[in-house]
C-alpha cells in the first residue's frame, strides 16, 4: 500500500489535481489520471482494486494501468511526497 507523506494536501480542480507539499512549500500539478490515481491511493486501496478501477475508468487494459501506477509512484517518490517503495505489485 502506498503511503503518501502526511504533509501532503490535495484537491481536485478542473483539470485535474494540486498537490501541496505543506513543510516544502512545494506545489504538483496533477492531470485528470494522475488525480483519480491520487485519489485511489489515499483511499488505501490495495493494488488490484485500484489497478481495476484506474483501468474501468480510463477503458484501458490492467497491464497498462500498472504500468500507469507504477510511473506515478515513481514521480511521487522523486519529489518525496510518498514513504513506499515504488513497485508495490505483490
Amino acid at each position: 500500500m502506498n503511503q503518501l507523506i502526511p504533509r501532503l494536501r490535495h484537491t481536485r480542480n478542473g483539470d485535474g489535481a494540486i498537490l501541496l507539499d505543506i513543510d516544502k512549500g512545494k506545489m504538483f500539478s496533477a492531470n485528470a489520471t494522475g488525480a483519480l490515481l491520487l485519489e485511489l491511493l489515499s483511499a488505501g486501496l490495495d493494488d488490484a482494486t485500484i489497478i481495476a478501477q484506474f483501468a474501468q475508468r480510463f477503458g484501458i487494459a490492467p497491464e497498462v494501468a500498472a504500468t500507469d501506477l507504477t510511473s506515478f509512484r515513481a514521480m511521487l517518490k522523486r519529489h518525496s511526497l510518498s514513504t513506499a517503495p515504488t513497485e508495490q505489485m505483490g
